[in-house]
């Protein structure tokens, strides 16, 4: 079987998504090391792996078809060539030059699955001479799948992660995209390996508006040298039109743009209110069929801009217009709401105060909670725990 890949939208019918359940990665985080692994604080696996699994039980119950990560990485490993380039590539981005690569070409694939999310210290290796603790890190961040690719019309961005420790989880993707079944035959329209360069793309700063526009995030995690090329990429091999370049503040809990800004139905959006108190500095890049792209810089707030492109609209403050809630609520991802079909929205069940606005405006049965006590440690919420395959 092959998927079409399909994504023109935030908040159609969502057909097919990719997730991780999170595992004994979780358990390799320590107070020492939290924040070396962009983490806030510890969870607890039992309790973390609960609430993911409600969560999947809910995307289910929504008629959505639910891939596995670690399900389709072990598929590739099996695959003789992928397996060994996979390892050798590794090995070569943790500069593990002690480690014989045959000696993981042999391991049981679903040994080498598992050590490849959750990674190998090097007391497991028996290598105690090696300075540091881990020889491969492991990759707590993997159940927010949102950031290791993107699905954009037809085809697929390889992300290219910001932070070294993420590395390998947008490399693996890619190589899911590249040589699963699945995903065979769809183009792809920037790959990690292949593009060399200070380039930084990750998924939760891509939101796609329509089959014609799209609006990427510039902030710590993505640079507006990857944008203006995933940009010139999307003029010539998809229908989309513009590409809005939207500054996104240095902040904790502004880490992408999906964090401050989702929509949930074509009409409606959910929007972060402190980023409105500053005019966002926005970049449009327009398809030229003369010069491939024209680029302008526009003297308006992002919320002008989708005006625009949306009509009216709904505005659904994150914390419903209360300073010191939208505040609490946006550090536990009130605002990065997860739209299954149009008005129909999984969140935070923490997020009190803005669930209610979006009662409210949707009705009590579309706003679906989920538990998030574990969850919410990574900073991520339900729509960063997704990747859409498929939407419409």
């Amino acid at each position: 079987m092959r998927l079409r890949l399909r994504v023109c939208s935030e908040y159609e019918k969502l057909r097919a998504v990719l997730v991780h359940r999170p595992g004994s990665e979780i358990e390799c985080l320590t107070p020492s090391n939290v924040k070396d692994f962009l983490f806030d604080d510890i969870p607890f696996l039992d309790k973390i792996q609960e609430e993911h699994d409600y969560f999947v039980k809910i995307l289910k119950k929504q008629g959505v078809s639910v891939y596995y990560f670690r399900d389709l990485l072990t598929d590739i490993l099996k695959i003789e060539h992928v397996r060994e380039e996979i390892i050798r590539k590794i090995l070569e981005l943790h500069k593990c030059n002690k480690i014989n690569p045959d000696l993981l070409i042999n391991l049981d694939t679903e040994a080498l699955t598992d050590l490849l999310i959750a990674g190998l210290t090097r007391d497991e290796w028996r290598r105690k001479e090696d300075e540091k603790f881990y020889l491969i890190p492991p990759l707590p961040n993997l159940y927010f799948t949102r950031d290791i690719g993107a699905v954009i019309c037809n085809g697929v961005i390889c992300t290219k992660m910001f932070y070294d420790i993420r590395a390998r989880e947008s490399l693996l993707m890619r190589y899911i995209f590249t040589y699963h079944p699945l995903f065979q035959g769809n183009p792809v329209f920037f790959d990690n390996v292949r593009e060399s360069g200070d380039f930084a793309i990750e998924g939760g700063d891509i939101v796609v508006i329509n089959e014609s526009v799209v609006a990427i995030g510039r902030g710590e995690r993505t640079n507006h040298r990857t944008i203006e090329y995933v940009a010139k990429r999307l003029f010539e091999h998809t229908s989309v039109e513009k590409v809005y370049e939207v500054e996104v503040p240095p902040t904790r809990i502004c880490l992408h743009l999906d964090t401050v800004f989702t929509i949930i139905d074509e009409d409606i959006v959910v929007v972060y209110p402190e980023v409105l108190k500053e005019k966002e500095k926005i970049t449009v890049y327009r398809r030229s069929d003369n010069l491939g792209f024209v680029v302008e810089k526009l003297d308006a707030g992002f919320l002008s801009v989708l005006k625009e492109e949306l009509g009216n609209f709904t505005v659904v403050l994150t914390g419903g217009g209360d300073g010191m809630a939208a505040e609490r609520e946006q550090w536990s991802n009130g605002t990065n709401t997860l739209a299954v079909r149009p008005g129909v929205v999984i969140t935070y069940d923490r997020n009190k105060k803005t669930n209610k606005v979006l009662r409210e405006i949707l009705g009590e049965k579309n706003v679906i909670e989920i538990p998030s006590s574990e969850l919410i440690r990574g900073r991520g919420g339900p729509r960063c725990m997704t990747m859409p395959l498929i939407r419409g």
